[in-house]
């Protein structure tokens, strides 16, 4: 068959049934936040996960008429940060929206070198609760926040003395993140080595233009008392107060 001869051109058409019926293409949705799974860890923390999107199949770029950001582009990232953030189970559902107009407007604010804040209050009066609120508006921004128990952590280090690769991962835990969220200063053992910890920290994170958030039980004239002049002079300058006050949300549940 010649390839030139206009004649020996297959007709194609000819061969289709016009009134033949066509295969509907399947509906492909692109992936969304309502097809992530909160999961509990081992270790009581929460991390989230969700299946490959259908529409990009996991490169967030989808082919038309050029290469266009996918609808489930940044989605996978969150989802990563706010595992990254260790949020305790039981603070799962904490939402950005439950902080005051001016809590939310701090997030909203936020950047390198912004001032931390010291959530202080008696027991129960829903100072870790907020502290997460504001981790989990910072990841929705793109930004890495992580929360650390501080007497669990200190306890974490003393453990794993000798074991270089696991005091590195520990200290990698509270200096990496953009903000870190200490809870529970002061009920710590009141030792030399845990203030030493706690004012290498702060030190570090400021040189670095990084942020600290904390909870404390204590007033600040008891993390004064606890820390000493030159410890709580470094942590009065680099965070504003947020008292806590009202009912004991525990004792009444």
């Amino acid at each position: 068959m010649d390839d030139k001869d206009p004649k020996s051109i297959l007709d194609f058409g000819a061969w289709l049934d016009i009134d033949a019926p066509t295969v509907a293409r399947p509906v492909v949705h692109p992936l969304t936040w309502h097809d992530f799974s909160c999961l509990r860890t081992t270790e009581g923390l929460c991390a989230w996960s969700a299946p490959r999107c259908e529409a990009c199949n996991g490169t967030e770029v989808v082919w038309g008429t050029a290469m266009d950001p996918c609808a489930c582009r940044g989605l996978v990232a969150l989802g990563r940060r706010l595992t990254y953030a260790r949020i305790p189970w039981t603070y799962r559902d904490v939402s950005i929206s439950h902080l005051t107009p001016e809590g939310r407007q701090w997030v909203a604010d936020y950047q390198t070198n912004s001032y931390g804040l010291r959530f202080l209050g008696l027991t129960g009066r829903g100072k870790t609760h907020r502290m997460l609120c504001a981790v989990r508006g910072l990841c929705e921004r793109g930004i890495t926040a992580r929360y650390v128990s501080w007497a669990l952590w200190l306890d974490d280090m003393r453990q794993a003395m000798g074991r270089d690769d696991e005091v590195n991962t520990l200290r990698a835990r509270v200096e990496r993140p953009m903000v870190v969220a200490i809870d529970d200063i002061g009920r710590e053992r009141d030792t030399d080595w845990a203030q030493s910890m706690l004012d290498q920290l702060l030190e570090r994170r400021t040189l670095a233009g990084r942020t600290v958030l904390l909870a404390s039980n204590l007033t600040d004239e008891g993390l004064e008392h606890h820390l000493g002049d030159r410890l709580w002079s470094r942590l009065r300058a680099n965070t504003r107060p947020v008292i806590m006050t009202g009912k004991d949300w525990r004792a009444s549940k």
